[in-house]
């Protein structure tokens, strides 16, 4: 079955028996993103997740804007740049199995070989966590709603050197959509701090496909407690 949107409450009100396994589906996530297009840095993916059992076991992540590379920072399509030209750079799918592995593959197939992915290892062998990147959304009245996320970076990177003059984390970057969770898994980036409102309440296709790629590329995901 796919997840409309609704079912889980009609499911968790005991209206209905909930299935065992579930495919959720967000076809544009990221709008925003999507909206404000690839020559002005805009990302989003397709996000497809099974649960089973209330669990993410499959996650897939499709990101046609996100460099291939993850030293490649440069999110924003250059004006030479054509569907043509930029397969052997740009264009990502992100397949991730319980158990198995995350996996990335080009969104173009035959442009470069799928390759198994891992996140930035913790014992700093690659990047301390004084250099440790964010990797943070664009609106920022979404994901720190109460403006949190600057106090982080202090703690982390030092209370002199985590932003700029305009109070950006200088160690970050900001992309729309769970292709996020993409970058952290191929080693782009160390952190993904999502801070909304007090009360809000997660989507489940906004989150389940991002889940399940940064856990199998060796990540993890908590929430604030």
């Amino acid at each position: 079955s796919i997840d409309l949107g609704k079912m889980y409450e009609a499911w968790d009100n005991g209206k209905e028996e909930r299935p065992v396994r579930v495919w959720t589906l967000d076809p544009i996530d990221g709008t925003k993103g999507f909206l404000r297009g690839k020559r002005s840095g805009g990302q989003y993916c397709v996000a497809l997740a099974l649960l089973e059992n209330g669990i993410p076991t499959i996650g897939i992540l499709g990101c046609p804007n996100l460099p291939i590379s993850p030293n490649d920072e440069h999110y924003v399509w250059d004006e030479s740049e054509t569907d043509d030209n930029n397969q052997n750079i740009r264009g990502c799918i992100f397949v991730a199995s319980q158990g198995v592995g995350c996996y990335q593959l080009p969104l173009t197939p035959g442009a470069i070989p799928p390759t198994q992915v891992h996140v930035t290892p913790q014992d700093e062998s690659i990047i301390d966590i004084q250099n440790a990147r964010f990797c943070i959304g664009v609106e920022k009245g979404f994901g720190d709603f109460l403006g949190q996320m600057p106090d982080i970076a202090k703690i982390i990177h030092g209370a002199d050197a985590a932003l700029d003059k305009d109070g950006e984390i200088i160690k970050s970057c900001r992309i729309d959509s769970q292709a996020k969770y993409g970058v952290l898994a191929q080693g782009g980036g160390e952190f993904y701090v999502r801070l909304p409102k007090p009360g809000y309440q997660e989507w489940i296709w906004d989150q389940a496909a991002g889940c399940v790629v940064i856990t199998e590329s060796g990540g993890k995901m908590t929430d604030v407690d």
